[in-house]
């Protein structure tokens, strides 16, 4: 995807995406969609909103910052600290 990057998708609504890891995907139909990744649990993006990611768990935006790969390091907006998840 020239937006959401490089991914493998499978046969099942699972994906490895090259930067994420390892995803449950629920396209929305809009452009938007959910992932469920181990470290977040359901995160909220879309076309023109990564990489910003909707933290439902706890209603946090988190950026994904691409400059730190290959580790996995996000920008909490409302902590204003960063976190980084195992891969």
């Amino acid at each position: 995807s020239p937006w959401f990057g490089s991914f493998f998708a499978t046969k099942t609504k699972w994906l490895h995406h090259a930067d994420l890891g390892w995803l449950y995907f629920e396209d929305l139909g809009d452009g938007t969609f959910w992932i469920w990744e181990k470290n977040h649990e359901w995160l909220w993006t879309g076309q023109g909103v990564y990489p910003h990611l909707y933290r439902e768990k706890d209603t946090t935006w988190l950026f994904f910052m691409l400059e730190a790969l290959p580790n996995r390091a996000y920008y909490n907006q409302a902590t204003k600290q960063v976190e980084t998840s195992q891969p």
